[in-house]
């Protein structure tokens, strides 16, 4: 825990992480909500889930967008803006209901693509509020830990808005919370006052990294993993006649993730994060197999948790490495790419499940998920064999920050 007090005594370093995270709940609570919020108009699942993908959609390509002009404007603009402009999607959907279909339609899009990018907004400002890269490091844990969270309480945060408020008032609350929770970040000395790196002006942007890019293909299959384990939970819970079981398995996932993320954060590593990398990604490979055996409940609570473990360990490696191999002045924009490739793996999972549920069973489901820990290991090993010589500087954590041109 000494890593951790020793990272939050920073200056700014809590407010920057209680104002972010407060900014980001209503990226863990959107699409429930807009699901909620149809369902009490009576629409149906097919125009719903058509709606909801949308919003899904317009989340993914929105924040590397928003991302790359944030590497090239700083923080202090883009942010407010995306925020006040996502607040309004939230606004219109809410005060029109679902009368006009092309109203609704605009105001989710605005809503989705228009939610600010803090998560990769925070990784990029830490090199620049804390005093050297392994105590970076112990916050990109710390922030992986407290992505759990927000995945666990975002949706109860969300049913327990529903109860308290009409639908309309829930919806423009959400939205509410992400113009607050942006402001108060962006008002911050070091949001206000970062800067990305010179870039080379070039349409790829982050992408010109050949490793970033064989590292999205491993964020594709671990969120593949997640989309699985979301539809395969519910399904397990409705065979056993339990429903809340699904969320409570879900949870234990979650938890598994918070603790080994705390755990990784507690540690002075050292040497190569690609060699963690693998190494942690074959543990979470192999913990995801016995989730083939389908056990009783509680066992399979127990097997959930272990199989998290390895998830926030993971991402973190990820995110070390991101700030190493990207081209200078895109490091926000890469982070942005992690986080998006690794919901649009997450949708594809649920819909690769969904439409496989029906003609197996939970065995296979749950295999699903496995074999996609499974590849996001192979393509690690892959990029360790024979990782590419990005011919760009290394160091994009350290040059981008507060004196940054």
């Amino acid at each position: 825990m000494r890593k951790y007090l020793f990272c939050l005594r920073q200056r700014y370093a809590s407010s920057l992480l209680i104002w972010n995270f407060l900014g980001r709940l209503p990226a863990g609570m959107g699409s429930l909500a807009i699901v909620l919020f149809l369902r009490a108009h009576d629409v149906a699942y097919g125009r719903l889930g058509a709606i909801t993908a949308l919003y899904a959609a317009c989340s993914a390509v929105g924040a590397p967008v928003l991302a790359r002009l944030i590497d090239k404007r700083g923080q202090k603009v883009p942010l407010p803006v995306a925020a006040l402009i996502s607040g309004l999607g939230f606004a219109l959907l809410a005060g029109f209901g679902v009368r006009h279909t092309p109203i609704v339609l605009l105001g989710v899009g605005l809503a989705g693509f228009f939610m600010p990018p803090l998560e990769p907004a925070l990784r990029s400002v830490w090199p620049s509020v804390l005093p050297d890269e392994s105590t970076v490091e112990v916050a990109y844990a710390l922030d992986s830990a407290l992505q759990n969270i927000l995945f666990v309480s975002g949706p109860v945060l969300v049913v327990l808005l529903y109860g308290a408020v009409d639908p309309a008032t829930a919806v423009l609350v959400i939205g509410g919370i992400a113009v607050v929770g942006t402001l108060a970040f962006v008002a911050l000395p070091p949001v206000r006052s970062w800067r990305g790196a010179e870039r080379v002006p070039d349409w790829a942007g982050a992408l010109r990294s050949r490793t970033l890019v064989v590292l999205l293909v491993t964020m594709v299959f671990l969120g593949s993993l997640v989309g699985v384990l979301n539809v395969a939970t519910v399904a397990y819970a409705e065979m056993l006649g339990r429903d809340g079981l699904a969320g409570l398995q879900l949870a234990a996932f979650s938890v598994g993730s918070l603790v080994g993320g705390l755990a990784y954060g507690a540690r002075q590593w050292t040497g190569d994060p690609l060699r963690r990398l693998l190494v942690i990604s074959l543990i979470m490979a192999v913990a995801t197999w016995p989730l083939v055996l389908v056990p009783g409940p509680n066992l399979q609570l127990v097997l959930m948790g272990i199989a998290g473990l390895g998830l926030a360990p993971v991402l973190t490696c990820c995110f070390v490495l991101v700030g190493r191999v990207v081209p200078t002045g895109t490091v926000t924009e890469a982070f942005a790419w992690i986080t998006a490739v690794f919901l649009g793996g997450s949708a594809c999972g649920s819909a690769l499940v969904g439409a496989v549920l029906p003609h197996t069973g939970l065995t296979t489901a749950f295999a699903l998920g496995a074999a996609g820990s499974t590849a996001a290991f192979l393509t690690t090993l892959f990029l360790a064999l024979r990782r590419p010589a990005d011919n760009m500087p290394a160091r994009a954590m350290a040059v981008e920050g507060a004196d940054s041109p």
